[in-house]
């Protein structure tokens, strides 16, 4: 079952228990089997083999012979797949009509700043801004650690709906990336950014700033990197707030909006 481990837990995490995915892979590896060979193969006690095949075949990933005694079979990998993708698409449904119902009609602007931790946040916070922003998306990236063709596939997406997505980067590399897999979005550099990514030696520098982000001169997100102690993966922290009556907010989007004006007509 060495080889099968990783199935194992995939299938754990689509919603199947332990026995069950052992059973199913084990199945898997036989043309068919007694619950006798499942138990062998999966390493799962005899007496819970039964209740995890018989749960199994109640979903359809498994089919059985009534012999004596029973021959399983478990179904193709095919099958198996558009069985689990519409299982996992039927929580989501109910995931979003369940959260949809307890979420207040109405949300006011809070007059809070939020924290969020680590690189994979940041990125998804960043996404949501740029996919929710209606108008303007304004972008400055400030360190190549947190850029990567995701970022560049959703920018390219707001910008082909008829948002207006400004960049703003000193970096070769993510201005190659964006004007080459990105057209509509408009390039910029400015004193500001090549202040702001300016770099002090690797046995100096603690932190950096990694991006800012302001959407409709409204929603504005801030980050730090500190790193990469995994090549790969950026040590990212953030903070953002929507709306402009706080402090934060204000301060960052006069600071953006001064940064953009007159932008017209500038590219590389």
């Amino acid at each position: 079952m060495a080889n099968g481990n990783e199935a194992v837990g995939v299938l754990q995490n689509l919603g199947l228990s332990e026995y069950e995915a052992k059973c199913y892979v084990a199945l898997a590896h036989l043309p068919q089997g007694t619950a006798r060979d499942v138990s062998r193969i999966a390493d799962v006690p005899r007496s819970r083999v039964y209740g995890a095949l018989d749960r199994l075949s109640r979903k359809g990933l498994v089919d059985v012979q009534r012999s004596e005694p029973k021959v399983f079979q478990a179904v193709g990998a095919d099958t198996a797949l558009r069985i689990l993708r519409r299982q996992y698409e039927s929580y989501f449904d109910t995931v979003e009509e369940s959260l949809r119902d307890v979420e207040p009609a109405y949300k006011g602007i809070e007059r809070a700043v939020w924290a969020i931790e680590n690189h994979e946040n940041v990125t998804e916070r960043t996404f949501s801004l740029i996919e929710e922003a209606e108008s303007e998306v304004v972008l400055l990236l400030l360190t190549e650690e947190i850029f990567d063709g995701e970022l560049v596939a959703r920018l390219a997406e707001a910008s082909e709906r008829g948002v207006s997505v400004l960049v703003g980067t000193d970096s070769e590399a993510i201005a190659d990336g964006i004007e080459r897999d990105a057209p509509g979005v408009r390039l910029f550099d400015s004193e500001l950014i090549r202040w702001l990514s300016e770099r002090e030696p690797p046995q100096e520098r603690k932190q950096t700033l990694g991006r800012l982000v302001m959407t409709d001169r409204n929603a504005v997100l801030v980050s730090a990197v500190f790193g990469e102690p995994i090549p790969g993966f950026p040590e990212e922290t953030a903070v953002w707030s929507s709306g402009v009556d706080h402090g934060f907010s204000a301060l960052l989007q006069q600071l953006l909006t001064r940064e953009i004006e007159g932008i017209e007509g500038i590219g590389r």
